[in-house]
């Protein structure tokens, strides 16, 4: 277990650490699931740099690296989902984003039974911005309404960062489908062992942090 795969594994632990402190209505609780989301986002970016740093980068450990990330995300948006934070009309896209997000995972490793890399699309990495933005948007709202008053003034930014990311979150949601459309057409030819495809094999210079798409 290296470095960079230590930092990806921390999201976990981490995912646990945010949601107990929205739940917990104690003092400082919002305070504390603010601050292991951000500690999560920059864990997200330290293992691509020390893989590539130290020169530990494995298509396996990007492949789990972006796995992670999904549950990570997944796991934030259905809380926010329950609490209403994403209204009713988010169920859906949420099960659309989930079902996308498995789906890719599951052809990815495909390509890597083949020794291929699927490469990441501007699609993907826009749409993983865009749910992480999401995500820190919505976790603000609960640290301004518990955190920084009930002044009209603290309430009209609670409601700004809601409205925010719940656009962020639709933006996101259709961008999910749209990238994963077009990985479907590109590289269904994964799914067969047997079948010969034009996409390049693996190459040891590919970025670590590609399968985040």
């Amino acid at each position: 277990m290296n470095l960079p795969n230590i930092l990806s594994f921390s999201r976990v632990p981490l995912l646990f650490v945010v949601l107990t402190g929205l739940m917990l209505p104690c003092p400082g609780c919002a305070t504390l699931a603010l601050v292991a989301f951000m500690l999560a986002m920059l864990s997200d970016w330290l293992d691509g740099f020390f893989a590539r740093l130290f020169r530990q980068a494995t298509h396996a450990g990007a492949l789990m690296d972006a796995l992670i990330d999904k549950v990570f995300l997944l796991g934030l948006f259905f809380y926010f989902l329950h609490i209403g934070l994403i209204p009713e009309w988010g169920l859906l896209p949420l099960l659309v984003m989930m079902t996308r997000e498995f789906v890719i995972t599951g052809l990815r490793q495909c390509a890597l039974l083949q020794g291929r890399m699927m490469s990441t699309e501007m699609h993907g990495k826009v749409k993983t911005v865009l749910q992480f933005l999401s995500a820190f948007l919505l976790i603000l709202v609960p640290f301004c309404q518990r955190e920084l008053g009930d002044s009209p003034a603290v309430m009209a930014w609670a409601d700004f960062f809601k409205f925010a990311g719940r656009i962020t979150f639709g933006l996101a949601a259709i961008l999910t489908i749209t990238s994963g459309i077009q990985y479907l057409r590109r590289y269904w030819g994964y799914l067969s062992y047997n079948r010969e495809s034009e996409i390049a094999p693996i190459s040891p210079t590919r970025s670590p942090m590609e399968p985040h798409g």
